[in-house]
């Protein structure tokens, strides 16, 4: 998915990029444990938003609430959100290493138990 449509309006998806995924954890959303996002499913979206829109978070919100009000799918939108993460070369190069690191914890610990 390369665009999105929120509130009858077309927007071209985000590649998310380092200043992006600050942001998002400055609006409550810990990148590193996104298997809780539904914790925080509101802030992340609101946050995306504002990022795919450039917009502030009181337009974001008006925006989200039109859309959902003139009939348009928050799961869309929150789909379009998990692509957009999922497709960022920044995130899924940053996961990696998050998972090598874990592998190479796991290892480390293995010795010494052994």
């Amino acid at each position: 998915m390369d665009t999105i449509v929120i509130n009858g309006k077309l927007y071209k998806m985000p590649e998310f990029t380092f200043g992006d995924i600050k942001f998002l954890e400055r609006n409550g959303i810990n990148m590193t444990k996104l298997q809780n996002l539904q914790d925080h499913l509101f802030e992340a979206l609101g946050a995306f938003v504002q990022i795919t829109a450039k917009c502030d978070e009181a337009t974001a919100d008006d925006l989200i609430g039109k859309h959902v009000e003139n009939g348009g799918d928050i799961l869309e939108m929150i789909k379009a959100y998990t692509d957009a993460l999922q497709n960022s070369s920044f995130f899924q190069r940053m996961l990696e290493r998050q998972q090598e690191a874990e592998k190479e914890s796991k290892k480390k610990s293995n010795k010494k138990s052994e």
